[in-house]
C-alpha cells in the first residue's frame, strides 16, 4: 500500500460476493462468458459492473514494478484513475524490494533530476534578476511553477503517473 493515496486507491470495501455472485451489485453471474475478473480487487463481476476498463493496477506498480495496463471493474477504474495523479508514494517506504530492484535504475536518476530541479528553483525563485529584477516575488515564484510542484518539493513523493512516466521516459 502506498501512503494516503495507496490506501484510497486499494479499497476492496465493496469486495462483497462469493463464486457465482457480482462481487459489486451481488447479481448472480454465470461462469460461462458472464463473469469478468477484476485485476485489482481479483473477484468476478457482471458485464454492467466490468465493462473491460484497462488501467495500470497500483498493488502490481509497488509490488513487482508492473505497468502494464490490466482490465478492471469500474468501481477500481474510477478509483485508480482519482488517484492516479496524486503524490503520496514513497521509494523508500510503498516499493517491495522486488520493484525496487526492477525499477532502481530509472527511479534513481529522476529522483537526482528532481533534486537538481529543486534546487534551481529555489535559486530562480531568489534570484533578483530572474525573469526582470522588477518582479515581485509572487510573479517570480509563478514563473518556476510547474504544475506538478511534488516532483520538486520532495524528490521521494510520486503519484503513480510519475512512476507509469518514469518507465517509459517521460519522467
Amino acid at each position: 500500500k502506498g501512503g494516503d493515496v495507496g490506501d484510497a486507491a486499494l479499497d476492496r470495501s465493496f469486495e462483497v460476493g462469493e463464486d457465482g455472485i457480482c462481487g459489486e451489485c451481488g447479481v448472480k453471474i454465470s461462469s460461462l462468458g458472464g463473469a469478468r475478473f477484476c485485476h485489482m480487487t481479483r473477484r468476478h463481476y457482471c458485464r454492467k459492473c466490468h465493462v473491460n476498463e484497462s488501467f495500470v493496477v497500483t498493488e502490481r506498480v509497488l509490488q513487482q514494478w508492473d505497468l502494464r495496463p490490466y482490465r478492471v471493474c469500474r468501481r477500481a477504474y474510477e478509483q485508480l484513475t482519482r488517484a492516479y495523479e496524486e503524490p503520496g508514494y514513497s521509494m523508500e517506504r510503498d516499493l517491495s524490494t522486488v520493484a525496487a530492484a526492477r525499477a532502481g535504475r530509472a527511479l534513481s536518476a529522476v529522483r537526482k533530476a528532481r533534486l537538481r530541479i529543486s534546487m534551481m528553483r529555489e535559486y530562480l525563485s531568489a534570484c533578483p534578476n530572474f525573469p526582470s529584477s522588477r518582479c515581485t516575488p509572487e510573479e517570480r515564484s509563478a514563473a518556476v511553477d510547474i504544475g506538478r510542484n511534488h516532483l520538486v518539493d520532495d524528490a521521494d513523493t510520486f503519484s503513480m503517473r510519475d512512476l507509469v512516466e518514469c518507465e517509459g521516459g517521460e519522467g
